[in-house]
Order: C-alpha cells, then structure tokens, then sequence
C-alpha cells in the first residue's frame, strides 16, 4: 500500500473492511518496515504473499475475521510502523458459488499525534507442522498414522491436537526478556473447530502471575464470531509473558456430518462428505494458533 511512510507512526486503532464479506475468508495487514514490497508488486501493486507477508522484520498491524470487529488500545498505547514503511494486505478468498464483484477492502487508521507511554508487541504461535528437537511444536495426536503430524480423519468427532513453544527471547524483532503485558488474545480455527484453548506455564513468575495459568479458552468456537478478547485490568496489572515462559495449545475438532461447519464448508466446495483434514490455510483445511497483543514501555 502507498505511499511509504514519511515519519515514525504509532496506530492506536485499526479497522479492516472487507470490500466483498461473500469471498473474503479473511485479511491480515502487515508492515513492510524496509518497502521491500517495491520490488515485489506488479503493475496493480499485488503480489503473492501466501503464508506470510515476505518481508522481513514484519508485525501484524490489524486482521479481520468473520465476526471481527475493530481493533483499539487504551489511548496511551500504540503500534509503532517505523519511517519508510509500506503495508501489505493480505487478502484470503473463498468459493462464493458465483462470480464475485472486484474486491475493494479496505483499512483505517487511528494516529496518535505524539508517541505514547505504551508501545504495543504483537506476538503469534501456533500452526506447528512438525515435533522440534527440544520437544516443542506439535505434540504427538491421538489419530498420528506415521510419527508426529497434525491430521483429522474424517468421521472422528472430539479430535484434539496439542503444540507447545517455549518463548524465545526475540520474536520478529521484539525482546521478550524483560516481559510483555499481556492487553488481549484471539484463538484462530477454522470451520471444523469446535474448543481452543491457550494455557502459559512460567517457570519464574513475576509479581502477582500465577506459575500456571489460562491466557484464553473459546470453548463454543464459531467461525462467523471470531472475536479478540481484552483483559479488564489496569495496564500495570497485565499478567505478563516473558522468554522462557512455555505456552499449550490445545484445539479440538468434530470432523463429522454432525458439525454445521463442517457441512457448509463441503457445500462451498461442492462436496457431500467429511474428508481428511491437514494443516493449511484454506477452508478445508485447519488451523490451530493464538494470536496476542502485549504492551512495554515506550
């Protein structure tokens, strides 16, 4: 997206619309903060992007989601996009079962004049293809054919996977050494989904934060209500996420004829029967990740 900014900015707020809600599965907006995007987009200013922005040092600015609404941070918060920076959208379509008009999404910004006390950290993990060395990533299922993998057969109802991360000291380019305060958290599947939750366990809790405890749980989980969750409390009585710290996934799903999702999304692909389900990013396909915001001084 242009032009490039011309002076550090902090976003207090975003909102994506979508253009056309019958095609769009869902939208991230990334920031570009070297324009690599330049050499990337064609004559129309697009590109391919599947799986990431790819770029590099990117953040997460704003997303929609069915169900999602607008994304704000308390008014002495904000995202900082560097100078020189460029946004990429990232749009992901779906069959609307008829010729679709243009798309035309959109995304607003709410500036800060000045910048704040707070700067906001984005932070994502989940959607774990593989088991690591050290025992993190995916975590062995109860239907694995071969190994470690994330695979949903059709016909099994109350399927669980399970990833763990240890957190790293830096993630796209934030330390998490001395903590992040933890403002909100958004779970993400798709239509076969039906329980996530997000579990921290802190090995040296800090002040009040218990040694284990529930970052967030949606245990109805509906792909048309995908909402982020803010925690109420004072910025300084975040709970606190730090390196070091270890956080569980745990996502469950009904592959069945029994799950109205599961029907819906067989009938956008023209089909009439559950069938196998893998990790992925289209709608057939599943997704187990968190998604959260954290705070740190300025």
């Amino acid at each position: 997206m242009d032009p490039k900014l011309a002076e550090d900015t902090f976003v207090n707020g975003t909102n994506v619309v979508p253009g056309n809600s019958k095609v769009v599965h869902h939208v991230v907006v990334f920031t570009d903060p070297h324009a690599e995007s330049d050499a990337l987009a064609d004559a129309d200013g697009g590109y391919e992007c599947f799986g990431s922005s790819g770029v590099q040092d990117t953040q997460v600015l704003g997303v929609w989601v069915p169900g999602g609404r607008p994304t704000e941070f308390p008014p002495n918060a904000g995202f900082l996009v560097p100078a020189g920076s460029r946004l990429v959208m990232q749009v992901h379509y779906h069959p609307a079962g008829a010729m679709a008009e243009p798309d035309a999404t959109k995304i607003q910004l709410r500036l800060l004049p000045e910048p704040p006390e707070y700067r906001v950290v984005f932070v994502a993990f989940g959607n774990f293809p593989s088991q690591w060395p050290s025992g993190d990533g995916l975590q062995p299922g109860p239907n694995d054919r071969e190994g470690v993998e994330f695979f949903v057969p059709a016909g099994v109802k109350d399927h669980t996977e399970v990833m763990k991360v240890t957190l790293p000291e830096e993630f796209m380019g934030e330390s998490l050494v001395d903590g992040i305060r933890l403002y909100s958290a958004m779970t993400h599947m798709h239509y076969v989904g039906t329980d996530m939750k997000v579990d921290v366990e802190r090995p040296s809790p800090q002040g009040a934060d218990p040694a284990e405890e529930c970052v967030v749980q949606t245990p109805k989980w509906d792909f048309n209500w995908q909402q982020t969750y803010t925690i109420d409390a004072p910025i300084e009585e975040l709970p606190v996420l730090k390196s070091g710290d270890v956080m569980t996934l745990r996502c469950r799903y009904d592959n069945t004829m029994d799950n109205p999702f599961v029907k819906r999304a067989l009938l956008e692909e023209n089909l009439n029967a559950a069938r196998d389900i893998v990790l992925g990013e289209s709608s057939l396909d599943e997704m187990c990740i968190g998604l959260f915001n954290g705070l740190v001084k300025n």
